[in-house]
């Protein structure tokens, strides 16, 4: 069952959410709660974070989160370079943080399900990093209609290959449509 948190709801699923995290990630983080303070430093700059979530009988199957793409956002500082121009990123945008799912959930459209909830909210367009490496998390984006902005892109000291990918999101267009207006990309 899908399940969405927003604002102090997050803090009902955040120890869930942030160990299953730690589990998949075990071997590349260097410090267990690294999720959960990113959530609690969200919430406490009033980024409007959302967390979704797939649970079976009380057990978190896989989880996305994310908040409002701001230009102070540590991820958007990063990006803000290779952004176009002609469009307004920081006016009703998401940034995607994370989407995880429990290892031996994978391959079963849990993923997905996470991710194409997104395109019900009313966010402009969604933005994401996605290791290069990462074929399936790649081959998932692209499927859902994200488009690559960045191909070959290292975060500020980093050593990973990353693309930077991003989604206009077709509810707020079809709602453009309906109204007359539109914005071009």
């Amino acid at each position: 069952m899908k399940k969405v948190y927003k604002e102090a709801e997050i803090y009902e699923i955040l120890n869930q959410v942030s160990a299953l995290y730690d589990e998949i990630y075990r071997h590349e983080i260097q410090k267990n709660h690294s999720l959960k303070r990113r959530i609690e430093n969200s919430l406490s700059s009033n980024l409007h974070p959302l967390i979704v979530t797939e649970e079976l009988d009380g057990q978190l199957l896989g989880f996305l989160f994310g908040f409002d793409f701001k230009p102070e956002n540590w991820w958007a500082k990063q990006v803000d370079k290779i952004l176009p121009l002609k469009i307004d990123w920081y006016r009703h945008s998401f940034e995607l943080n994370e989407l995880c799912v429990h290892e031996q959930y994978r391959g079963k459209g849990i993923g997905y399900q996470l991710m194409d909830y997104l395109s019900s909210t009313d966010f402009d367009y969604i933005l994401l990093s996605a290791r290069s490496a990462n074929t399936k998390a790649m081959s998932l984006y692209t499927r859902l209609g994200y488009q690559v902005l960045h191909d070959h892109f290292y975060f500020e000291g980093g050593h990973t290959l990353f693309h930077i990918m991003y989604k206009r999101n077709r509810t707020r267009q079809g709602a453009a449509d309906r109204t007359g207006v539109h914005q071009s990309d």
